[in-house]
């Protein structure tokens, strides 16, 4: 079946990156037929399509679809109209090297990508520990996806709502590295240094926000009530005279406003006491 496929559509050749996503992006594959394509003479792959009129994906509530669309190759273009009725089909497809996820990439069902899905699908009932988003790739590239996926997790802003496990009492959240046994160090190795480029991490405080940092935490009247919390008791312009008032007059860390005051304060706070307080985030697609 996959074969067949690859000789009708393919050529019999495996696509690059760019020809596979330019594939699976193009609205005419997603709309129209094998045999339409080789009707009406349009290339599988190399072509662009625009839809010019109506409404493609179709949004949730809709039965039926119907517009025009541009499709231009090197050397022809057409014009047509389309029109299409449920059941559309949809799913998840990691597209790219590193892939990025295109939710809700709809398709009717008897169209090109229609037929790709609904191989994805029969691939993956036959081999289960493939998921079937990731089947497309498979048929178009001939590139097998690998067994014992690995993943990679941290946390970021974790709500109060969350399982109390996700709030342990600490500064920072760690890296869960989620790897079959059998998976090389050196990838490993490769994982972490991707995941650990995603955190948001910033640099060390200026010397300047460090001492504000310092000045209004041991203020008498600032208290910590928790970890990741601050209240100040006295005002910030309170605050502002004090800090001005133990520095020579011109002094270039002296501060003219009270917001300017606030928040260098607040960043200093967060990059000292909060850097590492995620919610749970999944890692890059694709590692």
């Amino acid at each position: 079946m996959v074969k067949e496929f690859r000789q009708r559509v393919l050529g019999g050749a495996k696509l690059t990156a760019d020809q596979a996503i330019a594939l699976l992006d193009s609205p005419a594959a997603a709309i129209f037929s094998c045999g339409w394509f080789e009707e009406k003479g349009v290339p599988f792959v190399g072509h662009k399509a625009q839809v010019l009129e109506g409404e493609w994906p179709p949004s949730k509530e809709a039965s039926r679809v119907q517009g025009s669309i541009r499709i231009g190759w090197n050397g022809g273009e057409l014009l047509s109209s389309y029109e299409g009725v449920a059941p559309f089909r949809s799913l998840d497809v990691p597209i790219g090297p590193k892939p990025l996820w295109r939710r809700k990439l709809v398709v009717l069902e008897h169209s090109v990508l229609g037929l790709l899905f609904e191989f994805a699908q029969r691939l993956h009932e036959r081999y289960p520990w493939w998921r079937a988003r990731m089947m497309p790739m498979f048929v178009l590239m001939q590139q097998a996806p690998m067994v014992g996926r690995p993943g990679a997790y941290y946390y970021y802003n974790i709500p109060s709502s969350y399982p109390e496990v996700l709030r342990r009492s600490r500064v920072y959240q760690p890296i869960v590295l989620e790897l079959p046994p059998w998976f090389p160090v050196a990838n490993a190795t490769q994982i972490y240094k991707i995941v650990k480029e995603l955190i948001p991490t910033t640099p060390q405080p200026s010397l300047r926000r460090l001492a504000l940092f310092e000045f209004v935490v041991k203020h008498p009247d600032v208290t910590v009530p928790g970890e990741g919390q601050i209240n100040v008791g006295p005002s910030w312009a309170a605050l502002l005279s004090a800090w001005n008032e133990g520095l020579p007059p011109e002094h270039k860390w002296r501060y003219g406003d009270r917001r300017n005051f606030r928040r260098d304060f607040r960043k200093a706070f967060d990059q000292i006491v909060n850097y590492y307080r995620y919610v749970y985030c999944r890692s890059p697609q694709g590692i």
